[in-house]
């Protein structure tokens, strides 16, 4: 038997005051990503996001480090820092 989540609406949607709170980000960045798609609910002049819209638009941009390959990469752009760069 499955037993759904009975969330209310107010738990459901945040406003963008709360959905920047919740991804740690700037208004300035939650509309750059509403233009980068990020799914909202639009009532006139009012958005309203939910939590799973961000959490899935965030792992969108997740990808895999090589922590060796990035060692690698921080040295030599330090080493070149150290002898001018060229």
């Amino acid at each position: 038997m499955k037993i759904k989540s009975k969330l209310t609406v107010k738990q459901q949607w945040l406003n963008i005051k709360e959905a920047c709170t919740y991804a740690g980000v700037s208004r300035h960045t939650m509309t750059r990503w509403m233009d980068q798609g990020l799914k909202v609910a639009r009532f006139g002049k009012r958005y309203l996001f939910k939590k799973q819209n961000i959490d899935a638009f965030i792992e969108g941009f997740e990808v895999d480090v090589d922590m060796d390959d990035l060692e690698k990469k921080v040295m030599a752009g330090l080493s070149g820092l150290k002898t001018g760069g060229r």
